[in-house]
């Protein structure tokens, strides 16, 4: 992380080498605004059928403290990229979001997809602890 001097104020750049994504925990150098240290993780679900309510993956609460991001994906062996983008309640487009009551990620929205093993979804979380 570069640290720069702006008149009285610091500032702190997140570089490229603070941008590592893992399926491990990682500390991303970064803090959210109560000052609490950032960490990311990416989860890879495979073999998965999609429809809406469907617990997508577990991440129990206890293991954070605030989601501050989720970025997730569907990709498959053909290169195809389907971002999840939630649209809203109405039942038009498809995301993931996280559902403390089932205690993980859950698919939204009014689109399916059938397992294969050729496709997966890919989650990418930011949290505090």
């Amino acid at each position: 992380m570069l640290t720069a001097k702006a008149m009285s104020t610091t500032v702190k750049l997140v570089t490229d080498k603070d941008m590592r994504y893992s399926t491990d925990e990682v500390k991303t150098g970064a803090t959210w605004i109560d000052g609490k240290p950032i960490y990311r993780r990416v989860f890879k679900v495979t073999n998965k059928s999609l429809s809406n309510g469907t617990l997508v993956q577990g991440f129990a609460k206890s293991n954070f403290d605030a989601i501050v991001s989720i970025y997730a994906f569907l990709q498959g062996s053909d290169g195809g990229h389907i971002p999840f983008t939630r649209v809203g309640s109405s039942g038009k487009g498809s995301g993931i979001e996280y559902s403390s009551s089932n205690n993980g990620f859950i698919f939204i929205g009014s689109d399916t997809w059938s397992a294969q093993s050729t496709r997966w979804v890919i989650i990418i979380v930011e949290y505090t602890k």
